[in-house]
């Protein structure tokens, strides 16, 4: 008995030398692993970085505008040098949309350094990294010098155009080099989707700036995004052999169980997402943006859903060549960093086509939004409508601030635009048409500065300040109008004029001098 006590006791003492070094190995595996992963995380980004740095390269070659040639060529130096160089012009940041803040100079990134990644050269499948990053910094250091050379004060056309060709080639082969290296490491740059796979299932094992291609048909699901992604429908050529006259395997369809949310996208640090040609379909909220989530969507169709779109916190949402028809409402709110910017969209049928609250933003541009109940409710924020066609209403009220850019109003069962609290207007150009009631209704201590504006065939006044002079038919009357009036250069007809307003042009008269060609008549 005592022998084998003592054997036990031995087993023990060697089980637990095993389990340490055991545990010893499996920490140096997950060190290594969390290395290699890093090292994934910073190429994947820097390939993004080069495709982007790369369509310049492209655009400058093709001179389809030649003036913007020193804009593409700056663009692409900001881009590999990094805004803390000497080279940075921060002017281009305005101008063009990528972001440069969130990763650093590509030039001097460093995969090698200790004590950012805890790597040395001893590390399995690590060995060599560095001589291989090293080669293609020369070659990028390369692409930088060219385009700097082509942008001397001294250089012809024809030197930027080489500089743009050596660049754009020099990019090709650093970004193949990357791809070779992610691929030593099994890391997947792009990932497909078919129907009867999931694609959360795809977004869960994706490293942040893998695409995700989906082929089409219908996915019932709803999706969580909380790393930098593209989300987009497989290409054309990518397509199975599929029957030409069924309309469902032409695009992909998100329809979430139980009309729960579609895809939210949100995380605590900054992360970039990309979303394009889906239909989502059925949902509580096609899109949720949060925290500080930055999202560009393209070529969406949402409808019959609850809020179509909803952006909150510190998130942007970019949506462009979208149609979302029958839901309730466009929402963005939270602080002036929240921002929705919508061009060449088709906003119909909802109840409420966008809603803006607290300090969010919102641009609008080359828009059609209409039979919806109220086309925008402005409660608080900034608000920039250009060359849109609104065909009902628009109401601001509380802090807000609209700013009318060659925008129309039309045909809305009451007036076209009514201003209330303390809200901002600033029209320039476009019309004011056709509505049951008055073109423009100012209340409270609202502001109105109007310069251009063709405000006509309204059955109320072009322009009524409210006051017991100018009131509204009913007992309930709003506050009467304390605010300031500004502008000049307006058509404002009354009843007995061409296309003119029921009521007569403007209410109270002395507001007549809109329609002077300049404030100083």
């Amino acid at each position: 008995m005592k022998r084998l006590n003592k054997t036990m006791i031995v087993l023990v003492i060697l089980g637990s030398f095993a389990f340490t070094s055991a545990c010893a190995q499996e920490e140096a595996h997950s060190e290594v692993t969390e290395n290699l992963q890093e090292i994934g995380r910073v190429l994947l980004e820097v390939r993004i970085a080069l495709e982007q740095a790369a369509n310049y390269a492209a655009m400058g070659m093709t001179g389809f505008n030649p003036d913007d040639s020193g804009l593409y060529a700056q663009a692409l130096i900001n881009i590999l040098e990094g805004p803390d160089s000497e080279l940075f012009d921060s002017a281009i940041e305005d101008i063009w949309s990528f972001d440069l803040g969130v990763r650093p100079s590509i030039v001097q990134i460093d995969l090698t350094d200790a004590e950012w990644l805890r790597i040395d050269d001893q590390t399995p499948n690590v060995r060599g990294l560095g001589d291989m990053w090293d080669r293609h910094l020369s070659l990028l250091r390369l692409a930088s010098n060219a385009m700097q050379l082509g942008l001397r004060p001294d250089a012809e056309s024809t030197d930027l155009e080489d500089a743009f060709l050596s660049a754009y080639a020099l990019l090709l082969v650093v970004q193949n080099g990357i791809q070779e290296m992610l691929g030593m490491w099994g890391f997947e740059i792009e990932i497909w989707v078919s129907p009867g796979e999931s694609i959360q299932a795809a977004i869960d094992r994706a490293w942040p700036g893998v695409t995700i291609y989906m082929e089409p048909g219908i996915y019932r699901e709803s999706l969580y995004i909380d790393k930098d992604l593209i989300l987009t429908s497989a290409p054309w050529r990518e397509l199975p052999d599929l029957s030409l006259y069924d309309p469902e395997l032409y695009r992909v369809i998100l329809e979430p169980v139980a009309s729960q949310v579609g895809i939210t996208i949100g995380s605590s640090d900054s992360i970039r997402v990309s979303i394009a040609q889906i239909t989502l379909r059925n949902a509580s909220t096609a899109i949720a943006v949060s925290g500080n989530a930055h999202v560009s969507a393209r070529d969406l169709w949402i409808q019959k859903s609850g809020t179509g779109v909803d952006v909150s916190g510190d998130a942007s949402l970019n949506l462009s060549s979208c149609i979302l028809e029958y839901f309730d409402t466009i929402v963005a709110r939270g602080s002036d960093s929240a921002s929705l910017e919508i061009s060449s969209c088709y906003l119909e049928r909802g109840e409420i086509g966008v809603r803006l609250l607290d300090e969010a933003t919102l641009k609008m541009t080359d828009c059609n939004v209409g039979m919806n109940e109220i086309d925008l409710d402005l409660q608080g924020g900034r608000t920039s409508l250009l060359d849109c066609q609104i065909w009902d209403h628009i109401r601001v009220s509380g802090e807000a601030s609209l700013e009318m850019i060659d925008t129309s109003i039309h045909g809305s069962s009451g007036p076209g635009i009514v201003a209330s609290d303390h809200a901002q207007l600033s029209l320039s150009g476009g019309y004011i048409t056709g509505h049951d009631g008055d073109g423009i209704l100012l209340t409270g201590a609202s502001t109105l500065d109007m310069r251009g504006v063709y405000c006509a065939k309204n059955e109320g006044y072009g322009v009524r300040a409210l006051s017991d002079e100018c009131p509204l038919e009913g007992e309930d009357q709003p506050e009467p109008f304390s605010g300031t009036i500004a502008g000049a250069n307006n058509i404002i007809p009354a009843k007995s004029e061409y296309m003119g307003n029921e009521l007569g042009g403007t209410c109270p008269a002395e507001y007549e001098f809109l329609t002077n060609s300049s404030e100083d008549e």
